[in-house]
């Protein structure tokens, strides 16, 4: 496959932390998958804009329509708009394996060759940062005397902070998201804004609905005399739901709208909206 630029990388911005999490939840626990396919990558990635699909075509070297599973994850964790400790908190529990709550050697050395391998598809990658033995050697940094130690989460973090080859990463991936198009951002934004406005209508059309629903339930007469105390507590449990749901729903909105006028006071700043998704 040709590689696409880092550029290319702007579609995955406007992707947060808990979104990520969800795609990963999906392809590591739900539907635990070592490949993911072109019809599974559009409908998890490509659904936000058809130009994500050209990331697919970068991470499929060999052009069989399937790319490894930790590529693709590992891709869309560095280029999300998450912060970095977000990120390092889905990079430890997407390579930590089973669900021990500790990486073991083979997995920080898989997670960081894998790193090298995927920016290699957009960019060129500064010297060293590729090399295996070199990628070896900084891994075990974080195991001490012995590679057969266990590194928690804390301790991941402090050596991702420390090491040399994770500061190279970082930087590297700083430097393409402060090189993105604030133009293909901005879009990207607002294409998610007014996807999250459609939705919400779509929420409050079904709450009302509900409402209505459960009130034909309610007038309903009730046969049995020794039913009546039951179908009281149960409807004094929907309306209690019910509300928590009306009050989400207005949350919901009143964010949206507080967005919206973000977004508004940006476009007139010299960053634009591209500084609503600062990570830093």
């Amino acid at each position: 496959a040709a590689r696409s630029s880092c550029s290319d990388l702007v579609y995955l911005r406007a992707w947060t932390a808990v979104e990520v999490a969800e795609a990963q939840d999906l392809w590591r626990l739900r539907k635990p998958t070592m490949i993911v396919d072109r019809a599974a990558f559009d409908q998890v990635l490509g659904r936000r804009h058809h130009g994500v699909m050209r990331i697919f075509e970068s991470l499929d070297k060999d052009a069989d329509g399937r790319v490894d599973t930790f590529e693709v994850l590992l891709t869309l964790i560095l280029w999300s708009c998450a912060t970095w400790d977000e990120k390092l908190d889905l990079l430890f529990k997407c390579f930590d394996f089973n669900r021990k709550g500790a990486l073991r050697f083979p997995e920080l050395t898989l997670m960081a060759a894998t790193a090298a391998r995927v920016a290699e598809r957009f960019c060129e990658l500064p010297a060293g940062l590729g090399d295996v033995r070199s990628l070896k050697e900084a891994v075990a940094t974080a195991f001490g005397s012995t590679q057969s130690s266990e590194l928690q989460q804390r301790g991941f973090a402090d050596w991702f902070h420390d090491a040399s080859a994770a500061k190279q990463l970082r930087a590297f991936v700083d430097k393409g998201l402060a090189e993105e198009a604030p133009e293909a951002v901005e879009v990207l934004v607002r294409e998610r804004v007014r996807m999250l406005e459609y939705r919400a209508q779509e929420l409050a059309e079904e709450i009302g609905e509900l409402h209505k629903a459960a009130d034909i339930l309610w007038e309903a007469p009730c046969d049995k005399a020794e039913e009546a105390p039951q179908r009281e507590a149960l409807w004094t449990s929907f309306e209690g739901l019910a509300s928590r749901l009306d009050v989400a729903e207005a949350s919901q909105r009143t964010e949206l709208a507080a967005l919206m006028a973000s977004m508004a006071e940006a476009s007139g700043s010299e960053a634009g909206v591209l500084a609503l998704l600062d990570p830093a």
